[in-house]
């Protein structure tokens, strides 16, 4: 299995305009699917274009050994330079700026990422010079300033040793082979928002107006296009190769299915594949009828019909996909615009879910994009990354000064992310039905509930397409017109609900005010919160992870603690002796807050989650509901 990349530096050839992270200038966390956001005009198409362009030369760094520690030890040796001019007296002249330079303009630790040659002997041999040099200036010094000299002494002298170990990684392999560059059969494409099926117009040529009119706009001017290339040369080597626009399609399926066997075999795995991920198992065929230029399209029972006549969002999932089924078994680096262009906000999770868990270990996806959708997986996918692209603030009042940029990753559930590129949360708009409960917690359980029952059944039903869910916040549900005649209009604002509440002390009349307006479409837990309906199975697994280990525990069911605030039944009745617990605190609880139900409640349901992998691992109470969710998004959503 070929290393995985954590970073690349930011191209050569748009360096002196975008900013990365320091001190490698680098895209710090990349993951297999990468989004790069930010308003209009703020650099995000042309950095990733140019880092679609670098390719051979695109320098990487992978989580392969010695790697990571190289960054951490130039990063480390940076840390410990600024700390050392924060204390040292000491009159060192331009040293410190010239170690500082020679860090933050270094590539130790990375390489190309389809030769994979290191080229650090220099950089390294620089770095190990001013190590001895900081250790000698240290011996003469007094106590208070030697321990700082020494210790960035020692950090500049520790990058030589590890990169020694990584510049031939082989040699110490008597007579073996050399193994090949982990990414040497590398595959690039990239897809420009200038994408479709439909011919615009007849013409020899029209298949190309796409590719030409994206080639000419971004490409035709690169310096590593060589100017004696004919327009011809040009769409053979890279319409439908390394550029795709969805025009050349019906000539991949037409090609593909008068070749060889092979040929044949791709497009019905194609069509497989297409009716597996996108079209709920109902058979697709793909015809190229000789009497025109356009593909055909058949899926199910349905009639075949030009791709014109089907939805422009079928045809972006065809184009999206292609490049990834193609290259399903290479490495593979797909450059997407705007990927959510024409596809409805529920197939945009789908498109995501299947760039995620593809099985092609080496699959890296980088988009441009204002989509909601895309930054919803900052919150739950731990194989997303966000990157916010900014220009740079400048008093320079130049004419035809050239922008700067800034890109930086962004932290998971960053909060302020949408309101940076002007996007308001709507993906329950485009629901078919909600699903109303009181909090996150609610919705993380309730929501892994209903998974496992759709996937029991085999139902084809996607949230934020068939159903969504509604945090309404508690004690709020009283502002909503089904329990307010004044309240805020529910049937304005969302599809056909199905609201869920704790059983809440002293909250009966309202559950009766609820249940009258809702009738089936209303459930009260029959425990006291969404955290008792889980198993003591489950409970004791959550305690072990908490804990790191299997402590002892006492016996006991779910009836003990069903009605019960969870956090203090655990420390009181489940814990044996809480003082012993990893978590005992200043408070002398362990489990509980300060009301008795479960402290830190995200993390405890991330825990209980983890566990929650079929419908046997939920209590009877919690199977039901399961149930009763499903039967009521399968009704809305007319499945039979």
């Amino acid at each position: 299995m070929n290393p995985v990349i954590e970073e690349i530096v930011v191209p050569n050839s748009i360096s002196d305009h975008f900013s990365g992270e320091q001190p490698f200038d680098s895209l710090r966390g990349i993951k297999r699917l990468n989004a790069f956001v930010g308003p209009n005009n703020s650099g995000k198409s042309r950095l990733m274009r140019s880092i679609f362009k670098s390719e051979k030369n695109m320098l990487v760094s992978t989580n392969q050994e010695g790697q990571a520690q190289i960054r951490e030890a130039v990063r480390n040796a940076l840390r410990l330079l600024d700390e050392l001019q924060a204390v040292v007296t000491l009159n060192l002249g331009d040293t410190p700026e010239k170690v500082r330079s020679a860090l933050q303009n270094c590539t130790i630790g990375f390489a190309p990422v389809l030769d994979w040659k290191v080229a650090w002997q220099q950089q390294t041999k620089e770095l190990q010079n001013y190590g001895q040099r900081f250790q000698q200036i240290a011996n003469s010094q007094q106590d208070s300033e030697r321990q700082s000299l020494h210790a960035l002494g020692n950090a500049l002298k520790s990058i030589p040793s590890l990169t020694s170990r990584l510049s031939n990684p082989n040699s110490h392999r008597h007579n073996q082979q050399p193994e090949p560059p982990p990414f040497q059969q590398s595959n690039f494409v990239y897809i420009p928002t200038l994408r479709g099926m439909r011919v615009p117009f007849e013409r020899d040529d029209a298949k190309f107006t796409y590719f030409d009119r994206t080639w000419n706009d971004y490409f035709a001017d690169d310096s590593n296009s060589r100017q004696s290339d004919s327009v011809e040369r040009i769409r053979k080597s890279k319409s439908g190769s390394s550029i795709v626009t969805g025009l050349d399609l019906f000539d991949v399926v037409t090609d593909h299915l008068l070749g060889s066997l092979k040929d044949r075999k791709f497009i019905r795995n194609f069509e497989r594949f297409l009716s597996k991920s996108f079209f709920e198992g109902q058979p697709v065929a793909l015809i190229p009828r000789k009497d025109g230029d356009t593909l055909h399209v058949k899926i199910g029972n349905e009639a075949e019909r030009p791709i014109e006549r089907l939805g422009d969002g079928i045809q972006q999932l065809m184009i999206l996909t292609l490049p990834i089924f193609q290259h399903r078994d290479q490495p593979l680096f797909l450059f997407i615009e705007e990927p959510d262009m024409f596809l409805h906000p529920g197939f945009q999770q789908v498109f995501i879910d299947l760039v995620t868990k593809h099985e092609n270990p080496d699959l890296y996806v980088f988009v441009t994009t204002h989509s909601q959708q895309f930054l919803d997986v900052t919150l739950d996918e731990d194989k997303c990354a966000i990157f916010r692209c900014s220009k740079d603030a400048t008093d320079d009042k130049t004419d035809e000064l050239e922008p700067a940029f800034t890109v930086e990753r962004v932290a998971r559930a960053d909060t302020d992310l949408l309101r940076y590129i002007g996007v308001r949360p709507s993906s329950v708009l485009f629901a078919n039905c909600t699903i109303w409960v009181e909090g996150i917690t609610d919705r993380l359980f309730f929501g892994r509930y209903l998974e496992l029952e759709i996937k029991k059944r085999g139902l084809r039903l996607i949230e934020n397409l068939h159903y969504a869910f509604v945090e309404y916040g508690g004690g709020n549900i009283t502002h909503w017109s089904f329990l307010d005649e004044e309240g805020m209009d529910v049937e304005r604002i969302c599809s056909q609900l199905f609201l869920l509440s704790d059983q809440d002390e002293n909250k009966d009349e309202r559950h009766k005010k609820l249940a009258d307006k809702l009738g089936e479409r209303f459930y009260c837990l029959k425990v006291r919160e969404v955290e008792n309906l889980l198993t003591p199975e489950i409970i004791t697994s959550v305690i072990y992870d908490y804990e790191r280990e299997e402590i002892e525990l006492n016996h006991f069911t779910q009836s003990n603690y069903s009605k019960s605030p969870l956090g203090s039944f655990i420390d009181n009745k489940v814990l044996p002796d809480k003082t012993k617990s990893k978590r005992h605190g200043k408070l002398e609880t362990c489990y509980a807050d300060k009301s008795g139900t479960v402290k830190d409640k995200v993390n405890f349901c991330r825990k209980a989650l983890l566990h929650l992998n079929d419908l046997e691992s939920l209590s009877n109470e919690a199977r039901s509901i399961a149930e009763t969710l499903c039967n009521f998004v399968k009704a809305e959503n007319d499945c039979p």
